[in-house]
């Protein structure tokens, strides 16, 4: 069988197929909070970052905040649906095939297509500075 060559990597691909979806709904957009605090139950880290590349953006989330009050089953994935939802209108969210990053696909207006916000998991991401001086030091 012949290879064909298109130029497009399967991120466009996805990215021209899921341009084409309605906007989550209420609750399309409550299901995926349920997404989003599953993955983190599953993984169960402190940090998590958010990356688009195409749209340079970035937000990272302390999942162990100081306030105690905090329903973080409930907030984490709000939180990062709400950030979301600031970079333009979420199409779809749904768990990678490897289970180890959360694709939020993002659409911000008609003329460009839907944008991919990539959650993963990011503790081996974070340096808490002096911490490594005092793991020489004992």
């Amino acid at each position: 069988m012949a290879e064909i060559k298109s130029g497009y990597s399967m991120y466009d691909f996805n990215a021209s197929l899921i341009k084409n979806y309605p906007p989550l709904k209420w609750a399309g957009l409550n299901k995926a909070k349920f997404i989003i605090n599953d993955f983190h139950n599953n993984h169960k880290n402190r940090y998590y970052i958010a990356l688009c590349h195409n749209l340079r953006y970035f937000t990272v989330y302390d999942t162990k905040p100081n306030d105690t009050k905090i329903n973080l089953s409930v907030s984490f994935g709000a939180e990062v649906i709400d950030c979301s939802s600031n970079l333009g209108e979420i199409l779809d969210v749904q768990i990678s095939d490897n289970k180890q990053s959360v694709e939020i696909w993002v659409k911000q207006n008609s003329e460009r297509g839907a944008e991919c916000v990539v959650l993963i998991p990011y503790d081996k991401g974070i340096v808490k500075v002096g911490e490594i001086q005092n793991e020489y030091n004992d």
